[in-house]
């Protein structure tokens, strides 16, 4: 949508186009900071069609764009601002993602992209000697270069940097935009035939052979969903929350779980807990800058993996070894922990176990003095 108020403020003035692209633009960057790079990557295709094709009339509207962006992007990065104006940091483990290297191997073209780049190509050539003026060509100009340099995203970010979140995310722009090709060439197929009536036979013979070659060569299977955590650790979440009260209780897990405690709940990285919380405390509590911090949160509830899930990236399988790694060692020292805190206390138990996970849960029921806190101070 963004994109498309973009082109309509380009193309009219209105500024009510404008405002519109600034609070989609905004919201996108306050939501998503990939999804904000690849919509900056459309906004500058957009901005350079129209500058090559129309200079003069484009010059002050672009202008006006790219203040609108400026301040989107500030708007977007408010919530880091505030996050170290409260002494907080970025998350350890998507920082880690975010830094981690590897080789990656140049992704495989398949037929369907074949199909997809000839689509864009033909339809380029087509508005190219059919449109009447050059503002007619400012659109195909920009759908042109919008899918080839999403293609190219694709197959050389990854293995040209190494990095393992660019071959990870790369591929979500070409992927939303690569049916955009058939289309745009099957526009520029009709676009040729000025017979309507054989533009209709044209089109019942060519979707016969689409559906036909589908039947017989693409067998149907079952969807596979992409899985990054077990179903009983989901399982699991939903029966902590139905019954236990929301903010009384916490999850220790990994990256996954953050996601899914949040709103009713708290989630603490399994390597933060291990790392700031002593087994042998009589309270489970850290230390903040010289103070002392206890977790008042009644439950504690310990995910560990007995058999570490593991997906792999296509076209670049290593990815995540690192954060594998990582949690195999947090898993060792997870149960080094839990035996000095079995020997220390007696308020843990197993809340549940099956062959993939184990839940532990930490009872520790808040003092007459913390409820007369939390009732009559607001604490």
């Amino acid at each position: 949508p963004a994109w498309y108020f973009i082109l309509s403020y380009l193309q009219s003035s209105n500024k009510s186009y404008l405002w519109t692209a600034f609070v989609c633009c905004g919201i996108i960057g306050l939501v998503h900071t990939i999804v904000f790079l690849f919509l900056i990557i459309g906004v500058v295709l957009l901005i350079f069609s129209h500058l090559l094709l129309d200079f003069k009339k484009s010059l002050l509207p672009v202008l006006n764009i790219a203040l609108a962006g400026i301040a989107a992007g500030f708007l977007s990065v408010i919530p880091v601002l505030g996050g170290f104006l409260m002494g907080r940091s970025f998350h350890s483990a998507s920082v880690e993602f975010l830094n981690n290297e590897l080789k990656i191997n140049f992704p495989i073209i398949s037929l369907f992209d074949q199909i997809s780049l000839a689509g864009i190509l033909l339809f380029f050539i087509v508005s190219l000697f059919l449109g009447k003026s050059k503002k007619d060509f400012i659109v195909p100009l920009f759908l042109f270069l919008l899918l080839i340099v999403s293609f190219g995203m694709h197959m050389t970010l990854g293995p040209l940097t190494s990095k393992a979140v660019l071959s990870a995310r790369s591929g979500v722009l070409w992927g939303i935009l690569s049916p955009l090709g058939f289309g745009l060439g099957w526009y520029g197929i009709t676009r040729i035939i000025p017979n309507f009536r054989k533009k209709m036979i044209l089109e019942i013979i060519i979707f016969s052979i689409v559906i036909s070659y589908a039947v017989f060569t693409i067998k149907p299977v079952p969807a596979e969903p992409y899985k990054m955590e077990y179903d009983s650790v989901v399982e699991q979440y939903l029966r902590i929350s139905e019954e236990f009260r929301p903010t009384e209780w916490i999850i220790v897990s990994n990256e996954e779980g953050y996601s899914l405690a949040m709103g009713k709940g708290y989630h603490m990285m399994l390597g933060d807990f291990i790392k700031d919380y002593s087994p042998e405390d009589v309270h489970l509590s850290r230390r903040i800058s010289g103070k002392v911090e206890m977790l008042t949160t009644p439950d504690i509830f310990i995910f560990k993996e007995k058999k570490m899930l593991q997906v792999k990236i296509t076209g670049a399988e290593n990815a995540l070894d690192i954060i594998y790694n990582r949690r195999a060692r947090e898993y060792s020292a997870l149960d080094i922990w839990l035996e000095k805190y079995r020997i220390k206390h007696k308020n843990m138990t197993v809340y549940y176990e099956d062959q993939n996970i184990q839940v532990f849960q930490i009872h520790q029921p808040k003092t007459k003095k913390a409820l007369f806190e939390e009732l009559w101070e607001g604490r």
